[in-house]
């Protein structure tokens, strides 16, 4: 059984009352003691400027509807403290939906449906001091595995292809082999500050496989 998160806050951003219900649900029953919830981005944001939550989970159709998803800004960046995680739950995550979260300042792209242990997990996943580690380790064998000028962009590291790996980070997280979870302020930093290099990277590629069909559906 999955140990409960302690003290864990979250604001919750969605214009369907039965997802936020069930989502809500949800966080109450894996320890999140302190639940928000708004309809709409702008006031989502602001309010997690303001206390500093440790999640802020946002419904991709609900950002959509907002000018400041279509001006292509980090918001995590622009509105939100470092210690405050942001995730993008996505119905239909192709590629062109999925960048565009990440883009925006996406810790991370939940797919639904999604199970209450699935959820807990990667929770937990990007909190676990281990994954920064791993995520390191990823970060240097795909700089040596760069592949030369010459080769064409669908040789490079797609899109999907950090979906995988960063599926597969999820998977090697020491907390999934011994239910041990890192909550230290300063690894949440660092791993932070490695998504944002990872996501200035995945920006680099995106612009090198515009080519490439916008339609590829994959999970993360």
């Amino acid at each position: 059984m999955l140990r409960k998160i302690q003290h864990g806050s979250a604001i919750l951003v969605d214009r369907n009352g039965y997802q936020l219900k069930m989502l809500r649900t949800l966080l109450r029953s894996s320890g999140f003691n302190r639940v928000t919830e708004f309809d709409d981005i702008e006031t989502g944001l602001n309010e997690a400027g303001r206390s500093h939550p440790d999640f802020l989970f946002v419904d991709f159709d609900t950002a959509q509807h907002s000018e400041l998803l279509r001006g292509q800004k980090n918001l995590r960046r622009s509105y939100l403290s470092p210690n405050t995680h942001l995730l993008f739950l996505m119905q239909n995550p192709t590629r062109k939906r999925v960048i565009k979260a990440i883009t925006c300042g996406g810790s991370w792209v939940v797919s639904r449906p999604f199970s209450p242990t699935s959820l807990n997990r990667r929770i937990r996943a990007i909190l676990d001091q281990d994954y920064g580690v791993a995520l390191k380790s990823l970060k240097q064998s795909a700089k040596k595995a760069t592949p030369k000028p010459a080769q064409t962009a669908k040789e490079d590291l797609t899109m999907k292809e950090l979906a995988r790996q960063m599926d597969n980070l999820l998977k090697q997280s020491k907390f999934f082999k011994d239910g041990q979870w890192g909550n230290n302020s300063q690894n949440r930093k660092e791993l932070l500050s490695k998504f944002e290099n990872l996501e200035s990277e995945a920006q680099s590629r995106q612009r090198k496989s515009k080519t490439e069909t916008d339609e590829d559906i994959f999970l993360i």
